[in-house]
């Protein structure tokens, strides 16, 4: 082969190995962008209120008489909500004196009944599903993110309010459910806070 079309096909291969390596090195940065992307996504925090310090005498819920009060907020549409249920069913695993209420905020017309977060709520014993339509409940305990929960004991006290999992769709121990827990158990806890990790209640798009 003449040094000239050598030339040009060194040329031609060079190019074509560049292009090749331009584009795993763009697929490696997409990848790992992703990566981080879904990292930060999994552990940013839901926006929380600080919760009334008792039992607000204006709420139509009801609390437990002799017991303590559970209530957990959620949007039907959050892909959250699962493993905040699998975190609830694991609290009340065997508690007892304890009212577990589930307040779903409704964002459109579809019907409760068939979004999956209502029934696994509901066969989940132990627990009451409530309708809160117009968002006013979840404003008067301070609830502004799916997962939130608030811990009020027999006396109307206010001794947990937060999160119960380790970061959104996330099941498994975390602070927020041990503390629970510990206050179930009559155990001591220095943790009455956690951060709630879910979709802002009322978002239509439960993002």
């Amino acid at each position: 082969m003449p040094e000239e079309a050598q030339a040009r096909e060194f040329s031609r291969q060079s190019a074509g190995s560049a292009v090749a390596v331009a584009g795993v090195l763009a697929w490696a940065l997409a990848v790992g962008a992703g990566f981080q992307w879904l990292a930060q996504y999994k552990t940013t925090e839901g926006a929380q209120q600080e919760a009334p310090r008792l039992w607000p005498a204006g709420s139509s819920l009801g609390p437990s008489r002799g017991g303590s009060t559970l209530v957990l907020f959620l949007h039907p549409k959050c892909i959250c909500s699962r493993a905040t249920l699998g975190e609830l069913a694991v609290i009340l695993n065997g508690a007892r004196n304890l009212s577990a209420l589930v307040v779903f905020s409704p964002v459109d017309g579809a019907p409760l009944e068939s979004e999956e977060s209502w029934n696994t709520a509901r066969a989940i014993p132990g627990t009451t599903l409530v309708v809160d339509r117009d968002g006013a409940e979840a404003k008067r305990f301070g609830a502004y993110t799916s997962g939130q929960v608030v811990f009020y004991d027999a006396a109307g006290r206010l001794r947990f309010a937060g999160g119960i999992t380790g970061s959104r769709g996330h099941v498994g121990d975390n602070m927020g459910r041990r503390a629970v827990q510990d206050l179930l158990a009559g155990k001591p806890t220095r943790w009455h806070g956690h951060a709630v990790f879910g979709c802002a209640l009322g978002n239509p798009g439960g993002a």
